[in-house]
């Protein structure tokens, strides 16, 4: 077995992951990331992600890459609240370059990983994570399989960037809390021809038991997404095609624009699943992305959210670095505990948008509220069901 060693081991190179190797790697870090697919590869989820993200993919230096994918910036939001309607502009903050935007994983996540390549991380793909390296209570490092090949891989901090079912957290054991049972589920689908508005816009609206999301996604398609109660599921999967349809189309612009659309490829399904939290960090490990923290996809906010936990992780990742391990450890602390909860994350209930109750009135402000930061995950949402603070 050949040992290697480095400074951070990341497993997993989708959106958390490989932003945190291209930003590490750009400071000098000895980086490497193991991801287990081979990209391109489809990966469940929304693909959506909004003012925040964009201005996150400009600073990494990827947004003529994302241009390129034919994904209009959209800048204007349909929404609806039961009753509340709102048909606007995103406003903008410094920094930002459009709203919001779709694009699919097969080609956000290649330029991500590629984003890392060029920033000098050694990036492994088909990379299987089977063990960690321990010593004294202490991860320093994993062991790996590529392509028959077993090597371990020696390093400062080992980050677990490897989703919800993350093998990371579960080696290391870390304790999930406030799980939630999803009480929606969710299918999506994308259309070619659809009669999109001339200005692109993001189509979000909640109402009585009905939640349905569109957006103008790459290369000419349109995306919608349904996000019925879960009460609902044996009758919708009883003609699956038929209840899609019959879910979109009661959402007025969505049914707009599906006049004389085809749809492309199959339709994607979520429809069991818990929002949970993980304890974050511990002796040489921590978890970014949904390998920490796993909401509702209803908001769109998975992406953003793990760029948002990336750009605060970094700046405690290289004082740790720089320092002692116990340096390293109350560095991680701050992050578990402060950072995270500062930033514009949704945390709280990790089914807060997908209860049965109506909207209310307090929904109806924070929503308003969006209006005015062009950022529908820009106003944190902090509860005491959030990450605890706990030292690492």
């Amino acid at each position: 077995m050949l040992a290697q060693g480095f400074d951070v081991v990341i497993v997993g190179a989708r959106c958390a992951g490989s932003p945190l190797a291209t930003m590490l790697a750009r400071q000098g870090v000895n980086v490497a990331v193991l991801e287990r697919a081979t990209f391109p590869r489809d990966t469940l989820s929304t693909h959506i992600f909004e003012a925040d993200g964009l201005a996150f993919l400009d600073r990494l230096g990827v947004t003529d890459q994302l241009h390129a994918t034919g994904a209009p910036f959209m800048m204007r939001s349909n929404s609806r609240a039961e009753d509340f309607r709102f048909n606007v502009e995103w406003p903008q903050r410094a920094g930002d370059v459009g709203g919001s935007a779709s694009v699919r994983r097969t080609l956000l996540d290649p330029i991500l990983v590629g984003a890392a390549e060029q920033a000098g991380a050694e990036v492994r793909m088909a990379a299987d994570v089977t063990g960690l390296v321990q010593d004294d209570g202490r991860v320093t490092g994993v062991r790996v399989r590529t392509r028959g090949r077993e090597d371990e891989l020696r390093a400062r901090l080992v980050v677990g960037a490897d989703g919800r079912n993350s093998t990371v957290a579960n080696l290391v054991a870390a304790r999930k809390y406030n799980v939630v049972p999803n009480q929606r589920f969710a299918y999506w689908a994308f259309f070619e021809g659809a009669n999109m508005p001339a200005e692109p816009t993001n189509v979000f609206h909640r109402w009585a038991d009905k939640f349905v999301i569109s957006a103008a996604a790459d290369n000419g398609l349109y995306q919608v997404i349904v996000i019925p109660e879960l009460s609902e599921l044996p009758r919708f999967r009883a003609n699956l095609e038929r209840s899609f349809m019959e879910h979109a189309l009661s959402c007025e612009p969505v049914a707009e624009a599906l006049e004389g659309a085809q749809r492309v490829g199959k339709l994607f399904g979520m429809v069991h699943y818990n929002g949970f939290f993980r304890d974050p960090c511990g002796p040489g490990w921590m978890l970014v992305g949904d390998a920490g923290h796993f909401k509702d996809p209803a908001p769109g906010r998975g992406i953003g959210d793990a760029f948002a936990q990336v750009d605060a992780a970094v700046p405690k990742i290289m004082a740790g670095l720089g320092g002692s391990l116990e340096v390293q450890d109350a560095a991680l602390t701050m992050w578990a505990g402060g950072a995270i909860t500062n930033s514009p994350i949704i945390i709280g209930s990790p089914t807060i948008w997908a209860r049965r109750a109506e909207c209310r009135p307090s929904s109806r402000r924070w929503w308003r509220t969006c209006t005015t930061t062009g950022r529908s995950g820009g106003s944190s949402i902090s509860s005491r069901t959030g990450r605890s603070r706990r030292r690492c």
